[in-house]
C-alpha cells in the first residue's frame, strides 16, 4: 500500500503503547467491524463534497462528548476525497474532526506524504483552520498559516507536508483541506474509512474516464484466506486470458463485479468510464490486537489500480502515460524528451508476474546491475582470506560490504549508480548495498538472488497482482541444500543472521530467471544457531 495522501494511522499517539494504552480497557474477540451503515453508488453523474468548507454545526462546536463512543479523545466528523483520472490525476481531500479531550489535540497534527522527485506530485490549495467558541458564546476562527507548514525530507524522492493546526483545545473543531495533482496514473489513491478513533461520516469518490480500466477494489477490513487469495488470482488470470472486450461484456451482466470473497466482505470491480462512490456511516475506532502493527491493513477500505489504458491520447495525456510505464524508481522528467515513440493503441497493461519479473531482471538499475561488470576480484580476494567453509565465505563476504559501504539509512530497490560507483562512494541505499553483496556472492560461485521487500512499517504487499512500487527496500538470499537463507550488508542484521524487526514475517519476491516468486521471509532467514550446520555440504 503506498501512502500518498493517507492520514497515518498513528496520528496523535506518541507510539503504539499509548495507543494501546488508550484501548486497554476494550476487549476484542473479533476482527468483525460493527459499522452501522454502508452504502455503494455507482453514477455518472459527479458528486459534490457533502462538508461545506467552514459551514460548521452548532451542535458540533457544542458536543463534549461522542454519543457512540463516549470514552474517543476526538472524532472524525467527516472525511471526504475524490480522485479524478486525467492527464495528471487530482486527488482532493477535506477532512473534519471535533477534539474532545486533551489528548486529542494530537490529531491536530497532520502529516501529508508525498512523491517530490521532479514534481512528480505537486501539492496545492493546501488549506486548515480551527473553530472555538469563546465564553460569550462567540465562534472564533482561525487559519491555518504557510509560515506554520513544514516540508520534510523522508528520502531523495519523497517528501512530507506536516503542520499543526493552530489554537487547539478540547471542544475546538478542526478542519483541512488539500489538492495533489499527481504523474500517477497506476494507483491513483487509496483511501480508509477507519482509524483509531471513531469515524461519523466517509465518503470516497473514483472519477474514471472512458477507455482506462482500473481494478476497483472494496474490503471491510478482510484478511483473504490462501483458498480466497488462490480463487482471485484466477479470476485475474481470466482477465488477462480475455479478450478485454468480451470480458468487459461478460462483467457487464455483474455490474462490473470481478470477484467476491466467499463472506462478500471484498469485492473487486472492473470500472471503466464510470464514477463511483463509496459512503460509510458511523464506523467505530479501531481496537487493535497484540501483533498488529499496520492498522490499515485491517480497516474497511477501497484500492485503485489501472488495469490497462486502450486508446490513442492527445499530447497532454504524454507524461502520465510514460510514467505509468517506468518504474518510478527511474523516472525522470528529462527522460520524457526523448521518449518519441508512438504510445499506440495499447499505453499500459497491468503485467503479469512474468512480465514484472522479467521487466525487473531487464531494468538497468536493478537486474543488469548483477550482470554487469565491476571490478571484484580484489575484493573477493580480501573477504574469502582464510575461508575454508561455505559458511565463512558468505560471512566474509557480508562482512566485507558491511565495513567498506556504509547504509546512508534510505530503503530502496535499485542502484541508479554503477557498482564501482558505490564501491567507491562509500556509503548507499539499502538496494545498491545489497545488489553488490549479491553480485559478488554470485561471483564467488554462490546461486545468489535479490529478494524485493515490502517492510513491516509499510504494510502488506499486494500479491494478486504486480503493484507497481509497493517494494522498499531488498534483500539478499542464497540458496544452499534446498533451503533459501538470507543477507543484509545495510541495516541492523547482526552476525549470527538474525533478521531486523521490520523484515521478519514479511513477504519478499525472489528476483531470478528461474525459481522467482513469492517466498516467506522465515523461509529466508534459516535457523541462525544451526546455519553453519546447513551450509556444509
Amino acid at each position: 500500500m503506498y501512502y500518498k495522501t493517507i492520514w497515518h494511522p498513528f496520528c496523535g499517539f506518541e507510539n503504539i503503547t499509548s495507543l494501546i494504552n488508550y484501548h486497554k480497557k476494550a476487549t476484542m474477540k473479533t476482527l468483525l467491524l460493527y459499522i452501522s451503515g454502508i452504502c455503494l453508488l455507482c453514477t455518472n453523474i459527479q458528486a459534490q463534497n457533502p462538508t461545506k468548507w467552514g459551514d460548521v454545526a452548532t451542535d458540533d462546536l457544542q458536543m463534549t462528548t461522542y454519543a457512540n463512543d463516549p470514552s474517543a479523545p476526538a472524532v472524525v466528523l467527516s472525511d471526504y476525497g475524490r480522485v479524478t483520472v486525467g492527464p495528471r490525476v487530482e486527488y482532493f481531500r477535506h477532512v473534519r474532526i471535533k477534539i474532545l479531550k486533551d489528548q486529542g489535540k494530537n490529531f491536530a497534527t497532520i502529516e501529508i506524504p508525498y512523491r517530490s522527485f521532479d514534481r512528480y506530485d505537486q501539492i496545492t490549495q493546501l488549506q486548515g483552520q480551527t473553530f472555538n467558541i469563546n465564553a460569550d458564546g462567540k465562534v472564533l476562527k482561525t487559519k491555518l498559516k504557510t509560515s506554520d507548514m513544514d516540508e520534510l525530507k523522508t528520502d531523495e524522492m519523497h517528501r512530507r507536508k506536516v503542520f499543526t493546526l493552530p489554537d487547539v483545545k478540547a471542544g475546538s473543531v478542526i478542519e483541512y483541506r488539500y489538492t495533489i495533482r499527481s504523474l500517477d496514473l497506476v494507483q491513483p489513491g487509496n483511501w480508509y474509512f477507519q482509524s483509531v478513533i471513531p469515524t461519523r461520516y466517509s465518503e470516497y469518490e473514483i472519477n474514471i474516464p472512458r477507455n482506462f480500466d482500473y481494478l476497483v477494489t472494496y474490503s471491510k477490513g478482510e484478511q483473504l484466506t490462501n483458498t480466497a487469495q488462490q480463487d482471485y488470482a484466477a479470476r485475474i488470470q481470466w482477465l488477462y486470458d480475455r479478450d478485454i472486450k468480451d470480458a468487459r461484456r461478460e462483467l457487464y451482466k455483474q455490474q462490473d463485479l470481478l470477484w467476491e470473497s466467499p463472506s462478500q466482505r471484498t469485492r473487486v470491480y472492473l470500472n471503466q468510464g464510470q464514477t463511483t462512490r463509496f459512503k460509510m456511516k458511523d464506523v467505530p475506532a479501531f481496537k487493535p490486537e497484540k501483533g498488529m502493527e499496520v492498522f490499515s491493513d485491517y480497516y474497511p477500505s477501497v484500492k485503485v489500480h489501472l488495469y490497462m489504458v486502450a486508446d490513442n491520447y492527445r499530447f497532454f495525456y504524454r507524461p502520465a502515460l510514460i510514467a505509468a510505464r517506468m518504474d518510478y524508481a527511474s523516472y525522470s522528467r528529462s527522460e520524457l524528451r526523448y521518449q518519441n515513440q508512438f504510445l499506440g493503441h495499447i499505453a499500459y497493461w497491468l503485467p503479469t508476474w512474468d512480465e514484472a519479473n522479467k521487466a525487473w531482471l531487464d531494468q538497468e538499475e536493478m537486474g543488469m546491475r548483477l550482470v554487469k561488470e565491476f571490478n571484484y576480484q580484489p575484493i573477493l580476494s580480501e573477504a574469502l582470506n582464510g575461508a575454508t567453509t561455505a559458511s565463512d565465505s558468505i560471512n566474509g563476504i557480508t562482512n566485507w560490504v558491511k565495513q567498506h559501504v556504509a547504509w546512508n539509512g534510505s530503503f530502496s530497490v535499485s542502484s541508479p549508480h554503477k557498482l564501482d560507483h558505490v564501491l567507491k562512494k562509500g556509503n548507499a541505499s539499502s538496494g545498491e548495498i545489497n545488489l553488490l553483496l549479491t553480485a559478488l556472492l554470485q561471483r564467488a560461485g554462490f546461486d545468489a538472488a535479490p529478494v524485493l521487500i515490502r517492510t513491516r512499517d509499510l504494510g502488506k504487499p499486494e500479491n494478486m497482482y504486480p503493484a507497481k512500487d509497493q517494494f522498499n527496500h531488498l534483500l539478499c538470499t542464497i540458496r544452499v541444500n534446498g533451503r533459501n537463507l538470507f543477507r543484509d550488508a545495510a541495516t541492523t542484521q547482526n552476525d549470527k543472521g538474525e533478521l531486523p524487526w521490520y523484515v521478519k514475517n514479511a513477504q519478499g519476491w525472489i528476483l531470478k530467471k528461474n525459481g522467482f516468486g513469492w517466498v516467506e521471509i522465515e523461509e529466508i532467514s534459516g535457523i541462525p544457531k544451526t546455519e553453519a550446520q546447513l551450509l556444509e555440504i
